[in-house]
């Protein structure tokens, strides 16, 4: 048995990331297919190219760019304007039919981790098979179905990372979906709540096994 990635990697690509930002930001938002647009909106942006970074796996896809970017974000709160928080973008993911393997494709999870990052916001564009569901819905998930073996902490367990076997009740933060509703509602609209499933694809789902899908959701 062989490890992909020993800690060590997590390590090298950690400082050569660290060394570049000014400061660590404690969120991280990983962009889904597009949304690059986000990342326009950063202020006083640090752009590390993935390809510069060691151990750290490429984006494929036309449209994603394939950058870690730092930068800070307007917030609006009480009383309070021209304030700006910090946050790291990823600006292109990697994907399991592109060939890579899901250890791969949470290699930046982990490089986060060591970072000091301890907010995740995760984006994707996705299907919906909800029937009260709309196109162009924004949807705050709060659970998911894994349909697929693979797992990215198969093999032998980096230790340093944390127990081989860990807890999933509480993988989605409540604290951050009900910030995230809060906020959707001060801008004028609202989130759906939504199980995320995921089949391996690249191919589209069949007929049945969306009818499998939509009953299995109903958790």
């Amino acid at each position: 048995m062989s490890v992909r990635y020993k800690y060590e990697d997590y390590i090298k690509s950690a400082e050569y990331i660290r060394e570049k930002l000014p400061k660590i930001p404690d969120a991280a938002v990983i962009l889904g297919s597009g949304l690059g647009g986000y990342a326009d909106q950063l202020v006083n942006q640090v752009v590390i190219k993935y390809e510069d970074i060691p151990n750290f796996p490429q984006s494929t896809v036309a449209n994603h760019a394939g950058e870690l970017i730092y930068g800070e974000i307007k917030i609006s709160e009480a009383g309070e304007y021209d304030k700006f928080k910090p946050v790291l973008i990823m600006n292109g993911r990697f994907h399991y039919y592109e060939g890579y393997e899901f250890e791969d494709t949470a290699y930046p999870v982990s490089i986060f981790d060591l970072l000091g990052i301890n907010k995740l916001v995760i984006t994707n564009a996705a299907g919906g098979i909800n029937l009260n569901f709309h196109p162009g819905d924004l949807v705050c998930v709060y659970d998911h179905i894994k349909l697929t073996s693979e797992s990215p902490v198969r093999g032998a367990n980096v230790s340093e990372f944390g127990a081989r076997f860990f807890d999933m009740q509480s993988v989605y933060s409540r604290d951050l979906i009900d910030k995230a509703k809060e906020c959707a509602i001060k801008s004028g609209f609202a989130l759906k709540d939504g199980v995320y499933a995921y089949m391996s694809g690249p191919q589209f789902e069949t007929p049945a096994e969306i009818r499998m899908l939509r009953a299995m959701g109903r958790i």
